[in-house]
């Protein structure tokens, strides 16, 4: 069979050709395009959820340009709606993701939790602004607690007649962030009976609480559990937690005392204290 030459080099310029015609027609429809302008924050993470005031939390927005040209933008952080910072002029390449880390010093905030929201500039052209606001997580800022909160029993010495009642405070002080306690105390139920117990206004300061109490007459004993109630900051300062009245029934000499403390901190921790007792003289008719 014989080849015709000049047809087969005709049909292979008409494939040339048209491959030519056609990546042409490709570079012509992708310059025709309009150019996507589309910016987004994907997450927002923290160095740690839970901090004591004046602290510097390091904070990390992720922004990605999920468009198809190179932009410069600006980025906000907030907590609530306090400005954290702002960086400007940031530069990204279509299709590129970068990390912004923000520095937050926490100093001369009030104990409180903080939501934290980045927000990245809607550009020139860009049409989805939907993603250009990411809320991240509620970061807990509370007072650093002292090193040895003091709890004692006020007045420190009672002298009361035989048959007469008398009252005593459970006191706090110097505490901070304190969210909650468990105190056990036992006397000489011999000596005295305790008559009535009601919840004092230090830990109310900082809002709803849960207040409950077992009392063993025959013992001696009282234990009481208090916590306030939510997510918040605990109170912090000098206060009155419990008054306890008591009668006296018997003379003699005894001592009502703290056989068992637990204080704890907004942040589910414990802490220190030290704690003196009361010595009670009921003295005959």
């Amino acid at each position: 069979m014989k080849v015709n030459k000049k047809a087969v080099v005709a049909a292979s310029l008409l494939i040339i050709i048209a491959f030519i015609v056609l990546v042409a027609v490709v570079y012509i429809l992708k310059r025709s395009q309009a150019p996507i302008h589309d910016l987004s924050i994907s997450r927002i993470s923290s160095t740690a959820r839970d901090i004591y005031i004046g602290s510097t939390l390091n904070v990390t927005v992720t922004v990605k340009n999920e468009g198809t040209v190179y932009e410069t933008f600006n980025i906000t952080l907030y907590s609530n709606e306090d400005i954290i910072g702002i960086y400007e002029g940031v530069g990204l390449n279509p299709g590129a993701v970068k990390d912004i880390v923000f520095k937050w010093n926490t100093t001369g905030l009030t104990p409180a939790n903080y939501l934290l929201k980045a927000k990245v500039s809607v550009v020139e052209g860009e049409t989805d602004s939907s993603d250009n606001i990411c809320i991240g997580d509620y970061i807990r800022v509370r007072e650093k607690p002292t090193e040895l909160a003091t709890l004692y029993l006020n007045p420190a010495n009672v002298s009361v007649g035989f048959y007469q009642t008398f009252t005593v405070d459970i006191v706090i002080s110097e505490v901070a962030d304190l969210f909650g306690y468990e105190l056990r105390l036992s006397w000489n139920a011999t000596m005295l009976d305790m008559i009535d117990i009601d919840e004092g206004p230090f830990l109310k300061q900082g809002g709803d609480t849960f207040f409950t109490y077992k009392l063993n007459e025959t013992e001696g004993s009282l234990i009481i559990d208090c916590t306030l109630l939510g997510d918040k900051p605990g109170s912090s300062g000098n206060g009155t937690l419990v008054t306890l009245e008591f009668k006296a029934k018997e003379t003699g000499k005894c001592t009502i005392s703290f056989s068992q403390i637990k204080l704890i901190s907004s942040l589910e921790k414990p802490m220190a204290y030290k704690a003196k007792n009361c010595d009670v003289l009921v003295y005959p008719p």
